[in-house]
């Protein structure tokens, strides 16, 4: 059973969202999250991304706050959130369910998955509880795309999930190190020159684009509706978006990353309104995915040409 590389490639569709899976922790989203989703992603933002990575920000519609304070109350509540128990942070593992029963690295049973279903089954004494009841024998796992998060054992969580053609496990641990030992999400300071005023230009129709993932063996569809034009430190740019919920979300390279910042980021902001192209781009809001914070996400990357040539020196740096 492998930990990471996939049984065969797999497939995921990233649309950026404010509301949560069911089943996810409370990050945001993107897997993320970033980040309404095909299956959920991490986010997970991230998406999103209240995932799976992004925070909804009442806040910013607060007209009695500065633009700055609002920025603080939005990084305190991201924080507050990446810090969950078993959220992002908790990841220790990734394990690729096969057809061969197998134990997991991280949590108790014997696992294997047959026809489309998951199978474990668990002994008494492997102290595993599902909705918080004990459980003995075999548990079965059927869904077309999504997560669940219904098994505990002690201060784990077992994450069940189908990615495209292949499932996973990825065991959560509210005592991981990456959690224990998180004090908040490192950043530039505000910059009120990072708020940029763009244009939407949507599509006649909706493009599906095949991605990468942070996961090389599960690849991705995002679901673009338009692109955003604007200058950036006297740099112009254009980025295509998605789009749900009234927002926008671009998810972009910069010159930064890899440095100074995390492989690739995303901005979430209001979409314009209706028959209108103007936009406020707001990139001291510009957020980390899961990816950034765990070797366990499979969070999706930008889409090709989606690059601000200029460095972005605002929101979430590098971990």
């Amino acid at each position: 059973m492998s930990r990471l590389s996939a049984p065969g490639a797999s497939s995921l569709h990233f649309v950026p969202s404010g509301r949560r899976h069911p089943s996810a922790p409370g990050d945001g989203g993107v897997e993320g999250g970033a980040f309404a989703q095909s299956i959920s992603l991490d986010a997970h933002a991230a998406a999103v991304f209240a995932a799976r990575g992004r925070v909804r920000d009442e806040g910013a519609y607060n007209t009695r706050m500065t633009a700055e304070e609002s920025w603080n109350e939005w990084r305190n509540r991201r924080n507050s959130t990446l810090a969950d128990e078993h959220g992002w942070l908790s990841l220790v593992s990734l394990t690729w369910i096969t057809p061969e029963p197998a134990n997991l690295p991280d949590f108790p049973g014997l696992w294997h998955v047959v026809d489309g279903t998951v199978r474990a089954a668990f002994s008494s004494g492997d102290s595993v509880f599902r909705h918080g009841e004990a459980l003995a024998g075999e548990v079965t796992f059927t869904f077309p795309n999504g997560s669940d998060m219904s098994l505990s054992s002690g201060t784990k969580v077992a994450e069940v999930a189908r990615r495209g053609a292949g499932y996973l496990v990825r065991v959560r641990d509210s005592q991981a190190p990456t959690l224990t030992a998180f004090t908040g999400v490192p950043t530039y300071d505000y910059d009120p020159q990072a708020v940029v005023a763009g244009e939407f230009t949507p599509y006649s129709r909706p493009r599906d684009v095949a991605i990468s993932t942070a996961n090389p063996a599960v690849s991705g569809t995002a679901h673009l509706i338009g692109d955003v034009s604007f200058t950036y430190a006297g740099v112009s740019s254009r980025l295509a978006v998605q789009g749900g919920d009234g927002e926008l979300t671009a998810v972009f390279h910069d010159g930064t990353n890899g440095v100074e910042t995390a492989d690739w980021r995303s901005v979430s902001f209001p979409a314009p309104a209706a028959g209108e192209a103007a936009v406020t781009i707001d990139f001291n809001r510009a957020l980390n995915f899961p990816a950034a914070f765990t070797p366990f996400g499979t969070c999706p990357q930008p889409p090709a040409g989606n690059v601000i040539e200029a460095p972005v020196r605002a929101g979430e740096r590098r971990p």
